[in-house]
């Protein structure tokens, strides 16, 4: 599933600036050995965002996806394992990998709860312009290992724990990473 969305800021609408953001997604669903595992599926999500014209510098970390808000690079929906909003700039590009392998399945007080395991490597990089892109030193990953807990199969609780050079971080949220 591809997904394209834009947000412009016009001093003609009524705005103090004149700008523009860009976002653009891909996800990517896979059963992995199906006739092995009929419970294991590869996520892959790869998100770029570009922010044009006067914007001011605050405005980098607030992009729209169809998922929701993408607040800079880190945090708990893009570069697990790096504190929220750690890299700004105009161009932010990210991919996301996850293998979801659903281990468990019960009933407990006429609840319904399903049990994955999520292993998961993330990447991304922020530059200030297209033409600077080519700099692959700007490129930082974390990797980490999650729980899912499907509670009446559309309820997810997240909990996931990741770690990068900088940081180890626990989040616990309502819902998939994408």
């Amino acid at each position: 599933m591809v997904f394209l969305l834009n947000e412009a800021s016009l001093q003609a609408l009524g705005s103090q600036y004149n700008f523009n953001k860009t976002f653009a997604h891909l996800n990517y669903y896979r059963s992995l050995f199906p006739s092995t595992f009929k419970r294991m599926v590869l996520a892959a999500r790869v998100g770029i965002g570009y922010t044009a014209g006067n914007a001011p510098f605050y405005e980098y970390q607030d992009q729209w996806s169809s998922e929701g808000s993408i607040e800079g690079l880190g945090g708990g929906t893009t570069l697990r394992g790096y504190k929220q909003s750690r890299f700004l700039g105009r161009v932010m590009q990210f991919n996301n990998f996850e293998i979801r392998y659903k281990f468990a399945q019960t009933t407990f007080l006429k609840q319904s709860l399903a049990f994955s395991a999520v292993p998961f490597f993330d990447v991304g990089a922020v530059w200030n312009d297209f033409n600077s892109m080519h700099n692959l030193n700007n490129y930082r990953y974390s990797e980490g290992l999650g729980l899912r807990i499907a509670w009446n199969v559309n309820t997810i609780l997240r909990f996931d724990y990741a770690v990068s050079k900088e940081d180890g971080q626990f989040f616990f949220q309502i819902g998939h990473t994408f």
